[in-house]
């Protein structure tokens, strides 16, 4: 369904609409409407996809989607948009079908399988999620692979296998040490697993990413509150205070800090 939009946000659409006119009268005098697809050529329905969809216009961005790809079919990033999209809507299913088609055309898109892998496991498919995951991380040539490997570690943490997510955690930070969110999810695990003074180096680890997250001092002064050090955990629920006034986070900062009293 096309959600409510504001005058000025369908500027864009507006204009491309009347270009797309334009084009049709040409189209009109020249030739029928499968030659002029051919003229505007399958990069014009991407990008007339990608601002329907920006504008909430789910139907008619994937109509124009499926246009680009009727024209051509070996362009990842549209049968990538095309996923996203349907991924976004829950269609999990479809979404699977379209990122494959981007692995199939480029091996080494790592979003691609990232997204794969999350349909999987949204499916109920959880082992395959895994294979999927396991197959990028051994994939030579890809980029920036500890990525996989953080997501396969909240897979497994979501099944209870925390030793088994630590571990990939764990090479992760090996392979590229300044990886803030593999640092920062170990910290939630290990803080799980009440080893407190291990989730405080982790934590240490993952500061410089997250500075001004409200959700990670949280739970820095949590840990600091359990391993009996007051001042310091008062300190980190203030910054939750000021970070993120109003919010769920900045309620449970003021519980803990009546606590310390």
């Amino acid at each position: 369904m096309d959600t409510p939009v504001s005058r000025r946000s369908l500027t864009p659409v507006a204009v491309l609409v009347a270009l797309t006119a334009l084009l049709v009268v040409a189209g009109c005098a020249s030739g029928p409407r499968r030659d002029l697809e051919r003229r505007r050529g399958p990069m014009h329905h991407y990008r007339l996809g990608v601002v329907y969809f920006e504008q909430g216009q789910v139907q008619r961005a994937l109509d124009e989607l499926d246009r680009s790809i009727r024209l051509d079919d070996q362009i990842p990033q549209v049968h990538y948009y095309r996923g996203y999209v349907l991924w976004s809507l829950g269609r999990y299913a479809e979404a699977a079908d379209s990122f494959r088609r981007v692995i199939a055309i480029n091996p080494l898109s790592l979003d691609a399988r990232l997204y794969l892998a999350s349909c999987l496991e949204q499916l109920g498919r959880t082992d395959e999620a895994l294979r999927a995951l396991d197959e990028t991380i051994a994939m030579p040539g890809i980029q920036n692979v500890e990525q996989a490997r953080v997501n396969k570690a909240l897979i497994l943490s979501r099944q209870g296998r925390i030793d088994e997510a630590l571990r990939e955690l764990r090479r992760a930070v090996t392979g590229r040490p300044r990886y803030h969110r593999a640092h920062w999810e170990m910290a939630r695990l290990l803080e799980q697993a009440g080893r407190l003074e291990e989730a405080l180096a982790a934590l240490d680890a993952a500061a410089e990413g997250y500075e001004d997250d409200a959700g990670y001092h949280l739970l820095r002064g949590r840990v600091l509150l359990r391993l009996s050090r007051p001042t310091q955990a008062a300190a980190e629920f203030r910054r939750v205070l000021d970070l993120a006034p109003g919010t769920e986070a900045a309620e449970r900062a003021r519980e803990l800090l009546k606590v310390i009293g």
